[in-house]
Order: C-alpha cells, then structure tokens, then sequence
C-alpha cells in the first residue's frame, strides 16, 4: 500500500473474499499525529503568533507563511504618515510570551513597533516559515482530497506558482486595504494626492499648503505632527467624534499625554521580572476597567460623556464655533473613541482651517466646495482609513463547496 503527498491511500486492498473497493486501514500509535501542511497569510502579529505557537505545541507539521510584503510587520510596516502611533501603552501591545523592558515611549511609534515584530522574529528564527513578496491570489477547496489548494503571485515579478495545505489560516487582519473617498474627480487634481495607509515617503510637506480629510486615528495623528512644517492646514470635519486622552492615563503623562521611559525605569523592567509583571498588569486593568463605558445608561458611561465633552470644549476654547460639529451628542463608546493628544489644541492654531462644508467635487488645483469655493493646496492627504468589509485586496478565497440537498 502506498501512501500519497497528502497522506491518502492511494491504493486499494482485496479482502479475503476476492471484492475490491475497500481502503486499507494503516496501523498508527493511538494518539499519533498525522502530517499536516498549514499556511498562513500574512506575517503581521498573528502570523508570527501563529509561528511561534505551532512550533511550540504541534508536532508533525509543515508550516509557511505567505506575506505579499517585504519584512514583518503587517499593519505596522505599511502606515508609516507622519505621527503614526500606537494608543494602546506599549507595555501591553506586545505578546506575552516576548515582554519587552526596552520600549522607549508610553505609547510607541510605528517603527519601535515594527522594530519589535522583526526583533521577535530573528530571535525565534520566524523567518525561515515565510515567503516574502509573495501574495496568495486564490484558494479553492477540494472536498474529495481534503486539501486546499492555492495560487501564489511574486508581487514583484508577477510569476504564479501553486502550492496546497490542509489548513489555510486568515492572518491577513483588517486594516490593509485603503480606503479612498468617493469624490468626484479625485484623481484630476494635480498637486501630491498621498493616503495614509499608502504613504510615499519621498512627500515633503514643509512650507506648503496642505489639505487632510478624515478626523479618524490617523488624520487626528497626522494633523499635530505636520502642522509645525506646513504653511497653512485646511482640515474637514465630516462626523462629529470623541476626540480623548490616551488609554491608560493614570500610568500615562499630564494629562493622558506620551513620554519617555527613563534609563532607570529600564533597567528595573529589566532586572525585576516581578516588577515588571506587576506594572503590565495595573496598566492592563485600567484598560479593562474602561469597557464599563460602553454599557448602555450606565453611570460610567454618563461621567464618561461628561469628562469627554468638558475636555473638549475647554481644548477648542479658542474656536468655540468648532464644538458643535466636532463634540457628539451620542454617548462615549457608540463609535470608538479616539485618542488624540494635540490635535483639538491643533485646530485652534492661526494655520489651521477647519472646513465643515461638504466637498462638491476635486478639481486640478484643489477642493470645491458646494458652496461654489475653490480651496487650492499643494498637497492632499486623504486621511479615510481601510475598508473594513472587504479588507484584503483580492477574492482569493473561493471555498467550492458541493452543492446541498
């Protein structure tokens, strides 16, 4: 009897009795672990927890990786706009089986966080599972052998190759696939038009006029980070949205802002694991003790609403026409909140404009507005975030399944 590839009989036994038809059984060890082929897509957090965790508790396993970038990272390797950051503290964005004592920042910036991931996968030798630059494009299950099997493009030569598995593990996340706004003539306009999920990073802003839709995570780090540099910010204010301190503010600095881990801070995350434990286990439950928010009527969401707006309305102080289109009158956590220090105090600078007008439509030199307005700017970043319903780029996953009864 002969075993195939995929550890199917590929052979059939004659009983006794002369009948063919019956497969033969194979003598294994109760409880010994079959071969199994797995892939992964993508190389971000979850592939490389994936990994790690494989090696550790599975035996008899053949795994790969496929990540259509060039490094690790994921998420954290593709935003790279300028005040890109984490929100969550850096102490307890990290695995728990990789605690790191040498973050520099409270809330870490995107390339100490990239720097991590590719850290984590030297050390454990991650990187002998992946295949870099290369992007599955399609998957189809075959029911009769039990298999996946898949179609494999080289984002940089194009080439196809196929591969198969048993298991295909989505590691591909949510938020990789940009979302560009539907405007008419978007793509007439003739200065920088950059998004922030798909950052060029040979774009200058300095001494220009610069436009940035969108008030989510990444305009609201955006806006503070280039304002010093530009000549003027037009922003829009589409939705209102609670713009807060970071998470974790009673471990945080004055007033929920960031700062910087002092050496001796380090050595003791370092020398004391104990320590060390103790702190990552304070900040996490304050991060816990926040979900109370979110429940419906409840005291902590009504003292929740009522910081919130005080904080806001006294940050816009200097633009009190600003509250009304930027402080919800829906309860904390209808919409996740945003963490964003500086960026109210940013709003109210002499070189920011903030539009609340809708966008008609984009034209060569700039943004009209309905009102008939032409804003002209050098560059427009299109802060708009991912497409959350559909986020990998391609329908790759096509399942096949016979037809029911």
């Amino acid at each position: 009897m002969a075993i195939n590839e995929i550890g199917q009989n590929s052979q059939r036994n004659e009983g006794n009795n002369g009948h063919s038809g019956y497969t033969a059984v194979e003598e294994h060890d109760l409880g010994e672990p079959r071969p199994l082929r797995i892939v992964t897509i993508g190389a971000g957090a979850g592939g490389l927890n994936m990994a790690r965790h494989l090696e550790l508790y599975m035996k008899n396993i053949e795994h790969i990786i496929y990540e259509k970038n060039a490094d690790v990272g994921g998420t954290w390797f593709e935003n790279r706009y300028p005040g890109c950051a984490c929100d969550i503290p850096s102490h307890n964005y990290q695995f728990t089986w990789e605690p790191n004592p040498e973050w520099n920042h409270f809330y870490s910036p995107a390339p100490e966080i990239l720097g991590y991931f590719r850290k984590v996968a030297t050390k454990y030798e991650l990187y002998r599972y992946i295949k870099l630059n290369q992007k599955i494009v399609g998957a189809t299950w075959d029911e009769d052998r039990g298999i996946y099997n898949l179609e494999i493009e080289n984002v940089e030569s194009g080439e196809k190759s196929n591969d198969w598995c048993h298991f295909l593990i989505n590691g591909s996340g949510v938020l990789n696939n940009c979302k560009w706004p539907n405007i008419l003539g978007l793509q007439s306009f003739k200065g920088e038009l950059v998004h922030s999920a798909a950052w060029d990073e040979k774009v200058s802003t300095k001494g220009k006029t610069v436009a940035v839709l969108g008030c989510g995570s990444s305009g609201v780090q955006t806006v503070p980070t280039i304002l010093p540099d530009v000549k003027e910010l037009i922003t829009f204010i589409r939705t209102p949205t609670w713009i807060t301190a970071g998470f974790a503010q009673s471990k945080a600095g004055p007033n929920g802002s960031n700062f910087n881990f002092t050496d001796e801070q380090k050595q003791e995350f370092r020398t004391d694991p104990e320590a060390y434990l103790q702190y990552r286990k304070e900040v996490e439950n304050e991060l816990n003790k926040r979900f109370k928010f979110i429940i419906r009527d409840s005291e902590e969401q009504e003292e929740a609403k009522r910081f919130s707006t005080h904080e806001m309305t006294t940050k816009l102080a200097a633009k009190k026409s600003l509250v009304e289109y930027i402080v919800p009158d829906f309860a904390v956590g209808c919409r996740s909140p945003t963490p964003g220090n500086g960026y109210l105090e940013a709003l109210t600078d002499p070189k920011v404009r903030v539009v609340t007008d809708e966008i008609s439509e984009i034209v060569p030199e700039g943004i009209k507005l309905v009102t008939g307005e032409v804003i002209e700017v050098d560059t427009f970043i299109c802060a708009t975030g991912f497409d959350m319903f559909r986020p990998n780029r391609e329908p790759y996953w096509f399942m096949n399944w016979p037809a029911q009864p």
